[in-house]
Formats: C-alpha cells, structure tokens, sequence
C-alpha cells in the first residue's frame, strides 16, 4: 500500500511538472505577443491570439498533459499490482513449503517411538543399536565390505524400522533441498532437523550413509546436516 501511495505520488509531482512546463510556454507565448509582436496597442492582442488559437492549444495541452497523467497512473498501478500478486504468491508457496516441512519432521519424529531391536519397540533402540555398530565396526582392520556386512548383519532381519527412519530423514532432507537453493535457508531448516535428533540418531545416520547398500543421503547434504547447528 505505501509502494502504491508513492508510485502515484511520483506520477502526480510528474504531471505538474508537465502542467508547469506548458503553462510556462503559453505565459512565454503571451508576453511575446503583448509585448514584442504586437506594436499597434492592446486593441489588437485578441485578434492575434486567436490567429495563433494560443488559448486552444493550452487546453489541447492540458488534455494532453491528463492523458498522459491517466497512462502513467494506470502503469503505475498495474506493476505495483504485479509486485503484490508475486509477493502474495511466494508468500502462499513459503507457508506451503513449511505446513509440508513440518508434517514430515513431525512423522519422522514419530517414528522413533516404534523403533524395534532384539524383540523390544522404545524409542531407547535407536541408542542400543548405536552403540552396538559402534562396538562392531571399532577395528580399524576392517576393510568396507566387510563393515557393510556388520552393518546389515545389525540392522537386517526385522529392524526394518530403522530404514524407515533413514529413508524418511531423506526425503525430508531432499524437499528442504528440492526448494531452497540458498545455502543459509537451507541451513535454518536443516538446523530444526538436526535439533529433533538425538546425538546416537546422528551417528546412526552416518553409519546407514556410508555403509547400507543404497546411496542415502549426497556428500553435501550430510555435511550441511552435521556442521547446521
């Protein structure tokens, strides 16, 4: 509303100005036939001007002057309109983005509650089965294969629950990367994300990353997700 206010501020100063500039050039006009043109007395000032239709072409001026004033304010208001819709329009599709956003981290939040390992559902296996692949996977000497094998040897079977965990923390990570190109807003979401995850959920998600056989989450998207925070 104040972009608009200004927008057809700016437009009347520019058709005084105009106004201004043609009322000048009549008055310049007057002077010249008064003073300068006419050397037979005031008798003959109205004959002359009406020889030049000087008052006709004021008018003429003036209707031009409006007009123009008219186009002006008319373009004015059609891109301060424009500008609203884009604003209203962002505006919908952030709210969009962040109802959706939210519902995700919400589900996969609620999925830690189901979580099942060695026959026990609680949101506690997400640190049991952590420190397990911890203990598993300490020896250096252990060549990636053979981690890969500890890793699905751990998890396999029925803790089918944790990949649900992992593939849902993906997508989630993917929409946040899906909308946002800036880095810094990517950063804020991934910053929410990471801070509804547990320090052992983190390292979970480190461990299905590097050794689960299906690529998880890229290279960029881990690493924003770790330093977020």
């Amino acid at each position: 509303m104040i972009q608009l206010f200004k927008g057809r501020k700016f437009v009347l100063t520019e058709f005084a100005k105009v106004m201004a500039i043609m009322i000048s050039i009549w008055s310049i006009c007057f002077v010249i036939v008064v003073f300068f043109i006419n050397t037979n007395g005031v008798l003959y000032t109205g004959p002359f001007g009406d020889t030049f239709g000087i008052v006709n072409s004021l008018f003429s001026s003036l209707a031009l002057g409006a007009l123009w004033y008219s186009i002006q304010l008319q373009k004015q208001e059609l891109t301060d309109t424009r500008e609203v819709l884009e604003s209203q329009s962002a505006s919908a599709r952030q709210q969009a983005f962040e109802t959706t956003f939210f519902n995700m981290l919400n589900n996969t939040k609620s999925m830690m509650n189901y979580l099942t390992y060695t026959g026990t559902t609680s949101p506690l296996c997400m640190d049991l089965v952590t420190e397990d692949l911890k203990s598993g996977l300490a020896p250096d000497h252990l060549r990636h294969g053979e981690r890969q094998k500890i890793f699905q040897d751990t998890i396999g079977g029925t803790h089918e629950t944790f990949y649900q965990l992992a593939f849902s923390l993906r997508v989630l990570i993917d929409f946040v990367f899906a909308h946002h190109n800036n880095k810094d807003v990517r950063r804020f979401y991934l910053r929410i994300v990471k801070s509804s995850l547990s320090p052992n959920t983190m390292d979970f998600i480190n461990f299905y990353d590097k050794y689960h056989s299906q690529a998880s989450l890229s290279n960029e998207q881990f690493t924003e997700l770790r330093i977020s925070g």
